[in-house]
């Protein structure tokens, strides 16, 4: 066994221990997932429509053994799941954490859940980054998102110092673990790894 191999044995028996052997299995047994989030892009409706006929026209959309998913902007959220037909499945890039009510600029599960979105990102590291929100607020948001039928794509990842300090798995079982206290089944989750120092680099 080579040193990658060690390692990746070590990070999959752990998350194997924080998620539960069930749970495990039940994420590792899944078809294969790709997600593309476009945060905050791109200005057009009428830009927005050209990547959407792009990813329509994709001879890679008819493999029946891959689930892809397309997280727009909100707005262009309706207009994407018009245009989505069998060729992909349409994700907001976050909710909130209660039902409807006076909770000015929040996009609530049950309005997803109207509009026939499935999916929805919590977690991501720019909201934790800049929105400050805690492990423990995204544990609360992937529940009540669940509650509304909706399958949440849950971000974990660690910072560059976290890194460097050789706590990488310190920090995903600790981000794992709030998950975990607060679902009540892994069915409707996809785990999505996106170790922050990466992200826009080649590293």
């Amino acid at each position: 066994m080579n040193a990658f191999q060690n390692v990746r044995k070590h990070n999959m028996l752990a998350l194997a221990s924080t998620l539960g052997r069930k749970s495990y299995s039940a994420l590792a047994s899944r078809k294969f997932f790709v997600g593309g989030n476009w945060k905050c892009n791109p200005q057009s409706l009428k830009e927005a429509t050209s990547l959407l006929n792009s990813l329509n026209e994709s001879k890679a959309m008819a493999a029946t053994s891959t689930e892809v998913v397309v997280a727009t902007p909100h707005v262009f959220l309706e207009h994407a799941k018009s245009m989505a037909g069998n060729s992909f499945e349409v994700s907001a890039q976050d909710c909130s954490l209660q039902g409807l009510g006076a909770f000015t600029g929040e996009i609530s599960p049950n309005m997803l859940s109207e509009m026939g979105v499935r999916y929805t990102i919590v977690g991501h590291s720019e909201r934790r980054t800049y929105q400050k929100e805690s492990d423990e607020l995204i544990a609360k948001k992937c529940k009540y998102a669940q509650s509304q039928g909706i399958t949440v794509i849950g971000c974990i990842g660690e910072l560059l110092e976290e890194r460097e300090a050789n706590k990488t798995m310190d920090v995903l079982e600790r981000q794992l673990q709030a998950y975990a206290n607060e679902m009540e089944s892994w069915d409707k989750f996809v785990l999505a790894y996106e170790p922050v120092w990466a992200i826009g680099t080649v590293s």
